[in-house]
Order: structure tokens, then sequence, then C-alpha cells
């Protein structure tokens, strides 16, 4: 009978160790998945910071002191302070 137990324990015992970890939250199957959406969300708000810094040299570069876009300018202080030139005509979409 002692003999039965030890070879039960030697055989039962990686499997349980294998189900253990293939199967718990830190190291198992559910991690993995935990950790993977994780990573997405991450990727998506890189994304996101990403188009926002695009966006903003974008505008630097519409800004420079050496040569300014004056469309954009215009365009702007129109946006922001809402006055017109005389005999000017303006469509907004």
């Amino acid at each position: 009978m002692y003999k039965f137990k030890i070879w039960l324990f030697i055989l039962l015992f990686p499997s349980i160790i294998f189900l253990y970890y293939f199967t718990s939250f830190e190291h198992g199957f559910n991690a993995l998945l935990e950790k993977k959406s994780e990573l997405n969300a991450l990727k998506i708000k890189q994304d996101i910071l990403e188009s926002k810094i695009k966006k903003v040299m974008l505008y630097n570069n519409l800004l420079n002191a050496n040569n300014p876009d004056l469309d954009f300018l215009e365009e702007k202080s129109l946006e922001i302070l809402g006055r017109y030139e005389k005999d000017a005509y303006h469509i907004k979409f």
C-alpha cells in the first residue's frame, strides 16, 4: 500500500501542478488573456497620443516664426475672436 501511495503521488503531482499553473489567474491562461487586453489598451492609448503629437507638430510648423501661415492665423483668429474683416465672405462647414 505504501508503494501505491508513492506511485500515485509521483503520477498525480505533476498533473496537479500543470493544471494549477494553467488555470490560475497569476500564471495561467487567464493571466495571458488579461495581459493581452492590457497590451491592446496601451497600444490604443499610444496611437491616440501619437496622433495628438502629430497634430501639435503640424500646428507648430504652421506657426513657425520665420514663415507663418497667414491663412491659418486668420482662420484661428476668426474662430477664437469672432471678428470678421469688412467686405469678406466666410463659409463655415
